[in-house]
């Protein structure tokens, strides 16, 4: 392991769920021996693959950032580590990341026009 703890927030609606994009991730991941952990969001919206996922061996979350206790499965999986957040624009992960932390972070709905995030995070940074 390279002592990054990964983080991948995907959506499993809005924006719509890509298998795609989530396995050339996971590959990336395990070519540079860092193990991911999944984060299935907006389960409130619809239901997650996490069973597929699962089976291959991967560690996986299935959280609505909507159902506050949703979160308590993540409680700890943070602490003493170096976690990366990455996914699609508008998956969740900076809603994910103000409800663990408790700080206020900047967010904006789906684009319904372009049914994708507007990129309203744009900076990387370390959070205690």
């Amino acid at each position: 392991s390279s002592g990054i703890n990964a983080e991948y927030g995907i959506s499993v609606a809005e924006p719509k769920y890509n298998s795609l994009i989530l396995n050339k991730i996971l590959s990336v991941s395990e070519f540079s021996n860092i193990d991911p952990i999944l984060i299935f969001t907006k389960i409130d919206l619809e239901k997650s693959p996490e069973e597929e996922y699962k089976k291959m061996g991967y560690k996986v979350f299935s959280i609505s950032n909507k159902i506050k206790n949703s979160l308590k499965f993540l409680d700890g999986i943070f602490k003493d580590k170096i976690s990366v957040f990455t996914g699609q624009s508008g998956a969740g992960k900076s809603t994910t990341i103000e409800n663990i932390s408790g700080e206020n972070r900047e967010t904006q709905e789906i684009s319904k026009a372009l049914g994708r995030g507007k990129h309203t995070t744009r900076v990387v940074e370390m959070i205690n």
